[in-house]
């Protein structure tokens, strides 16, 4: 999703925030495919401040389930 629209949308970090959630410790094998994007929202690279949020709250996701 990120890649066909050439930004980190809200709705994909959503969406991640979601998959976290719902699978837990078993997104750590996936981390290194979105891990990138995440980055590129906390820097505020082709996001906006709702982004840079949400990648935020990810990384807390991650810390807390991964």
């Amino acid at each position: 999703m990120f890649q066909k629209f050439e930004r980190v949308t809200v709705g994909g970090l959503l969406i991640l925030n979601g998959l976290i959630n719902a699978i837990e410790g078993s997104f750590s094998k996936h981390l290194d495919s979105v891990i990138h994007y995440v980055v590129m929202a906390i820097s505020m690279q082709n996001t906006d401040e709702m982004g840079q949020r949400l990648a935020i709250g990810f990384i807390s996701d991650i810390t807390n389930h991964c």
